[in-house]
């Protein structure tokens, strides 16, 4: 900006400019910026989040990256591009695009340095970034720090991966050159958001939680390398039990991640949360709590602390369906949950309330989860030509269940492969295992695990 200012003392001050500039070849580096995300380098065999912090005159992938990565090889590199109208990945793109960010995987060499070639920064007036409904990978075109505060009601983040552990962070409130970042828009429209260099735009307050009455509590699931530590429960006065703007959606890394997550009630399967805050009214709350870990060589611990102090008199007891073990987590900050199986969910109950009915509804979930392998029954029983099988399992496990005749021979195999804890049921339509209809008689139904087995008998009349 200009000032001027006369003898007189009278002063007057220009509005700000800001101009492009443009730089060579090579030197715009991950470790020449200020703020850069990457001053050391980008890690081996780690997968991170990766923007180009300008407009370049040549931005092929292999004109970008090559010199350092050499030629794409999936053995050496890989990148992906995330498509927000499919919601999937698309593998090794040609082009780096402004203000997107792609996921980077490279095994050439610890703290990896990046040159671009030549270029200038983003446009200076400003740069307007299209956020499509649900997840976006967004970057920033510009070689320095810029503010983004985003309103929480339409959106969550930014977010970024890596930077502190490898886990996604809480919400932060700059971009930094060379990072990527995930923004999640909660609504069904296309919104845009403003990317300005000079600092002119009016940063709107965000909405904090800790503005509503109520109780928050955070949750963290910790292996030996890879954590989520930013996982939210609780209730507060302007929430509600269905889904709102206080839940935050659940995203994970490429590969290996551990991921703690919610399945709120009355939402689709597929939609898990990191946070899921309900309504203060006094009722009896159930969290269905969920962790999934691939990083096998992690043994997985759980803690928590309070964020808004919890009403006096409150009883919030966590519950670990696998071992049946009851944790209070008012007098207690931790449960160590060892190794976790990758093939399925580590599964939780979180229960807050009177501490009469969390009590009550913690021998009720108790009661409900089978103490034993066990084929449960059949319906009908006898039959013709369907009939479901119920079975239980006290945990995870490989199971088969098969279907043999009087003479003890497979007539057919129903299920072979992973099952989670809890109940289950399959149908069988009376066809052996090339889709032939069997005759009338007697079959059993025989679950394996390995270990155990249960046998159940149908008889089929026609």
């Amino acid at each position: 900006f200009i000032e001027a200012r006369n003898t007189l003392g009278f002063s007057s001050t220009s509005d700000i400019f800001c101009i492009q500039v443009r730089f060579n070849s090579g030197s715009l580096t991950t470790g020449s910026l200020t703020s850069s995300a990457y001053p050391r380098g980008l890690p081996m065999d780690k997968w991170r989040l990766l923007s180009i912090p300008a407009v370049l005159d040549d931005s092929g992938v292999l004109q970008v990256i090559e010199d350092e990565l050499g030629p794409q090889d999936n053995d050496v590199w890989r990148l992906f591009e995330y498509n927000e109208s499919t919601g999937s990945f698309n593998d090794n793109p040609a082009q780096f695009t402004p203000g997107d960010s792609y996921w980077l995987y490279q095994r050439v060499g610890n703290n990896l340095s990046l040159s671009a070639p030549a270029g200038e920064t983003g446009d200076m007036s400003g740069t307007t970034l299209t956020i499509k409904p649900g997840w976006n990978l967004i970057g920033s075109p510009y070689p320095f720090s810029l503010p983004l505060v985003l309103d929480p009601v339409q959106f969550y983040g930014p977010i970024t991966y890596g930077v502190a552990a490898e886990e996604w962070s809480n919400v932060v409130s700059e971009m930094d050159p060379w990072n990527g970042y995930a923004v999640y828009n909660r609504t069904s429209n296309d919104l845009n958001i403003s990317l300005d260099p000079a600092g002119c735009d009016t940063v709107p307050l965000a909405r904090t939680l800790d503005e509503e009455e109520g109780w928050l509590m955070t949750l963290q699931a910790r292996g030996n390398e890879y954590q989520d530590s930013f996982n939210m429960i609780g209730a507060l006065s302007g929430a509600h039990d269905q889904l709102d703007w206080h839940d935050n959606p659940e995203i994970r890394a490429p590969e290996q991640f551990v991921s703690l997550f919610f399945k709120i009630p009355d939402e689709e399967q597929e939609h898990l949360f990191t946070s899921d805050i309900r309504a203060l009214d006094g009722k009896l709350k159930i969290w269905d709590t969920r962790i999934r870990s691939t990083a096998v060589e992690s043994g997985v611990t759980l803690s928590w602390h309070h964020d808004q102090t919890l009403p006096a008199g409150l009883s919030v007891q966590l519950l670990d369906l696998n071992t049946r073990t009851v944790v209070d987590m008012v007098s207690t900050d931790h449960l160590v949950l060892g190794h976790l199986d990758s093939h399925y969910d580590r599964q939780l109950k979180i229960i807050s309330g009177d501490p009469a009915a969390v009590s009550l509804a913690v021998d009720d979930i108790l009661s409900q989860v089978p103490e034993k392998l066990s084929i449960q029954g059949s319906y009908p029983n006898p039959f013709n030509p369907v009939t479901t099988i119920w079975f239980g399992l006290p945990e995870p496990r490989r199971v088969s269940l098969t279907i043999v005749n009087m003479l003890g021979q497979e007539v057919v195999d129903l299920l072979n492969g992973w099952k989670g804890i809890g109940h289950h049921e399959i149908r069988w339509q009376s066809l052996d295992k090339q889709g032939v209809p069997v005759a009338s008689g007697v079959y059993f139904a025989v679950l394996r695990d390995g270990i155990s087995i249960d046998v159940r008998k149908m008889i089929l009349l026609k």
